[in-house]
């Protein structure tokens, strides 16, 4: 941060006795760093824990070259003592009016922004009980709270937003219920707040993410500040409890293929989701959700669409050495993937099922 005092019309002074730099404190303006003549040396302190952190520069030798620089390096900065009004102050000599002038600018105020950089793990409470469980998976049907504190930045306006992912779904999406936000706290330059949401579970919820965030610019997973939570269900028939339907539970069905795993098996996430160029590293990552259905993998393919079809780019496989082998050569040796960072992504396995026994 740089502030500048200077001389807008030096031909109407004869002198320039005195440039002060003043801020705003609880109830008036005071001096923090001043340069005159007469003093040694010109440029003096009256904040001496400012100058501790700071550096200031100026002369008054001559009223076409008179200013006062103050500079407070980005590291520095402390919030919110350093944001305030400034003004700065001159005294000199007026030939035409035969007298010494003092003239004061018009108070400029510094303000700043701050980004959400922290946010707590989403906590998990069943619907109207008194404490956080650790517990993950649920009965179909239960109403579950979300909780997430953390920061929201600099303006107390902005929220924490909810999201979700089910297991069939290629991205996060906005909870359409309303969350429950507490009052903004501040803490130094930076807001706090809580954020509630209530969630019913049902059948769909086999395995669901949810996040909040904050910061965000627009698509859900684009916070600045993120976290997350994994939620699956349970089904209940009769008295007995069983894990919510999978390929382990029913019936090959002919509709869908025991051998794909692109809806049961296989995700695929992106950070962030919407990058800035040249900004955000990129990273999608291809991962087992039920692993519990597979004995063996064999294959993960990461493959991005060309003009027609989807071409492998990189993979990992047994039987090869090394085991991750790039099909794109273009792209190992970049830190970010260019114009290929706007194209879409799909995932493909190649894995063995689980024998279902005979009875």
């Amino acid at each position: 941060m740089v502030i500048v005092c200077s001389i807008t019309n030096p031909s109407q002074l004869n002198a320039v006795y005195s440039i002060q730099l003043q801020r705003n404190s609880s109830t008036t303006f005071e001096t923090i760093v001043s340069v005159a003549t007469g003093q040694t040396p010109p440029v003096q302190w009256k904040d001496t824990q400012l100058q501790g952190r700071a550096s200031a520069t100026g002369s008054v030798d001559s009223p076409s070259t008179a200013q006062l620089r103050l500079a407070i390096d980005k590291h520095s900065l402390i919030c919110p003592t350093d944001f305030k009004m400034y003004m700065c102050q001159l005294t000199g000599y007026n030939s035409y009016l035969g007298e010494t002038v003092t003239q004061e600018t018009s108070p400029i105020t510094i303000s700043y922004i701050v980004k959400s950089a922290v946010i707590e793990m989403p906590r998990v409470k069943i619907l109207n009980e008194l404490f956080d469980t650790p517990d993950r998976q649920f009965p179909v049907g239960t109403a579950i709270t979300l909780t997430c504190q953390g920061q929201v930045g600099s303006d107390k306006s902005n929220t924490i937003r909810w999201c979700a992912q089910k297991t069939n779904e290629m991205m996060f999406a906005g909870l359409p219920q309303t969350p429950i936000h507490s009052e903004a706290s501040l803490s130094g330059c930076i807001f706090t707040r809580f954020s509630t949401v209530t969630y019913n579970l049902t059948s769909q919820d086999t395995f669901t993410k949810f996040l909040c965030e904050s910061g965000d610019t627009g698509l859900c997973g684009t916070g600045t500040a993120i976290q997350y939570v994994n939620i699956s269900t349970t089904v209940t028939e009769g008295s007995s409890t069983t894990s919510a339907p999978s390929t382990d539970d029913l019936s090959p069905s002919p509709s869908i293929p025991t051998t794909d795993a692109s809806v049961q098996n296989i995700h695929i996430q992106v950070f962030p989701q919407t990058v800035n160029y040249k900004e955000n590293d990129l990273v999608i990552v291809c991962s087992i959700i039920n692993p519990s259905q597979l004995n063996a993998v064999y294959n993960i393919e990461l493959q991005k669409n060309s003009s027609t079809t989807f071409e492998t780019i990189v993979s990992v496989a047994t039987g090869q050495t090394p085991s991750v082998q790039w099909k794109d050569i273009t792209e190992p040796g970049h830190c970010h993937w260019e114009y290929r960072l706007s194209k879409h992504c799909t995932i493909k396995i190649i894995y063995r099922q689980k024998q279902r026994s005979m009875s």
